[in-house]
């Protein structure tokens, strides 16, 4: 039997592959401008993210099927209103027929009322002369339009400035000064800074951005971790580290891998922290920052009982000291991120003390004292001088010096809560080892001050504030 039919219009013999009623010109005829205008897509349609998707892809058989499966209409409704017939329509949707051609694309999305600005069309070799126009223009006025489109440059050195002086205010106040308030001035610089790094910024002010994030990331990390938060302090770290590397500053990358090696001193990682204090002393300029660096790798060699590298990590600083120059730029910050000659004193004064060299732990230890005694009050860490009278606790149980000892660790045990830090725990454990040690324990007094310090101990783990000196 014959799989021919007829075209229910004209009667013209329809090919056994066509499974329609009419024939392809009735088809054509039936979706002619002739007819009634199918009612339009309506625009909100070209914004939802599948349609957006496939015109971002030109994916036209995607296209078809997801404008049938949002609008409700069938494939000879929406092919009406492209232009096209129905077997067109459903050869494109079901990938039995390609469109490759730009004019016939560009004809279909522009009858289906696809906003030309959702539409990103290729330039092929073959496409023709108005198509190329059209591209071309397109293209121009996007350029135009992105012009038009930006806004002023965000970042002023004003701003900047104003910037720069919250962190030095900041810096300066973080070694004596509540801390948790800083904390959260930190976190609003760095969120404005943010806001100013993706906005539009004059290519001059990018370093100076880079910058201040990284010194804000930098102090974010020291406070995440003398506010107890470990892994936190190290993904603000790796943060300034980012930046230091945007800005090209060399001070600002040894002062945050000086940071990390901080953080791993005090903690179980101490052979990391002398590595990262290697590496943060290749980049570290002269001036303070080498100082502090070449102080870190004295303290930690010295805890993991490497005298040699300690004396010699020692010696370093003090080089450091006598050929110091301005720094690159850091220390103008002042506060936490300058290391002044009463810091390089408390780091020798705790080398010698975990060195066990009693006499030169004790004389250090006691400059340390004496200058943040007799220093400016903004000036004076109060946990840098806690740690330096519990070297000098150390230092003088190690000579014999009960009495010295007590008088000490009293001014240890009255400090007020806010101020005892959780190292402390350590050097009170060194203090309580120092006393039970035969030729102190049998002294007058040290049962009296073992005592005193056992019950420092046991008070300071629930009440220590993480700290990070």
């Amino acid at each position: 039997m014959s799989s021919q039919h007829g075209c229910g219009k004209c009667g013209r013999a329809l090919s056994r592959y066509n499974t329609e009623a009419l024939c392809g010109p009735c088809q054509q005829a039936a979706a002619s401008p002739a007819d009634a205008a199918p009612a339009a897509i309506p625009a909100l349609v070209w914004d939802l993210p599948e349609i957006r998707e496939a015109l971002d892809r030109l994916d036209m058989p995607a296209l078809f099927t997801r404008l049938r499966a949002r609008t409700g209409r069938t494939q000879a409704e929406l092919a009406a209103l492209a232009g096209r017939t129905q077997t067109d329509w459903s050869k494109t949707e079901s990938g039995q027929r390609r469109l490759v051609n730009i004019d016939t694309i560009t004809s279909i999305l522009t009858r289906l009322g696809v906003p030309a600005s959702h539409v990103r069309l290729p330039l092929p070799a073959q496409s023709g002369a108005a198509s190329r126009r059209a591209v071309i223009t397109r293209a121009a006025a996007e350029s135009v339009d992105f012009v038009a489109s930006l806004a002023p440059p965000s970042a002023t050195d004003a701003i900047l400035d104003e910037i720069e002086v919250e962190l030095s205010r900041i810096a300066t106040a973080y070694v004596h000064a509540p801390l948790w308030p800083l904390f959260t001035d930190l976190v609003r610089i760095r969120d404005q800074l943010f806001g100013l790094l993706r906005a539009r910024q004059r290519h001059w002010h990018t370093r100076r951005l880079y910058l201040l994030t990284g010194v804000t990331c930098l102090l974010l990390a020291h406070a995440s971790q003398n506010l107890g938060d470990e892994p936190a302090a190290h993904s603000q770290i790796k943060t300034a580290m980012i930046c230091a590397d945007e800005a090209g500053h060399d001070g600002l990358r040894a002062w945050g891998r000086g940071t990390s090696a901080l953080i791993a001193e005090w903690s179980p990682q101490r052979h990391l922290a002398l590595r990262l204090a290697a590496d943060a002393y290749a980049y570290a300029p002269a001036g303070p920052g080498r100082v502090r660096i070449a102080a870190i790798e004295a303290r930690t060699a010295a805890r993991v009982g490497d005298a040699a590298r300690a004396t010699a990590a020692l010696e370093r600083m003090r080089a450091a000291q006598e050929h110091a120059e301005p720094d690159n730029g850091l220390t103008a910050f002042g506060g936490l991120l300058t290391f002044p000659a009463v810091k390089a004193s408390y780091y020798a004064g705790g080398t010698y003390a975990l060195l066990g060299d009693h006499q030169r732990a004790l004389e250090h230890a006691t400059a340390a004292i004496r200058q943040y005694e007799t220093g400016l009050p903004e000036d004076r860490s109060y946990g840098d001088e806690a740690l330096a009278r519990l070297d000098v606790v150390t230092a003088h149980l190690g000579l014999g010096h009960v009495e010295e000892a007590a008088r000490h660790l009293t001014v240890v045990l009255s400090l007020p809560a806010e101020q005892r830090i959780s190292q402390l725990g350590s050097g009170l454990r060194r203090v309580l080892t120092a006393l039970a040690r035969p030729a102190v324990a049998g002294m007058p007094g040290a049962a009296d001050l073992l005592d005193a310090a056992r019950r420092a101990e046991r008070a300071l783990t629930g009440s220590a504030v993480p700290s990070v000196p």
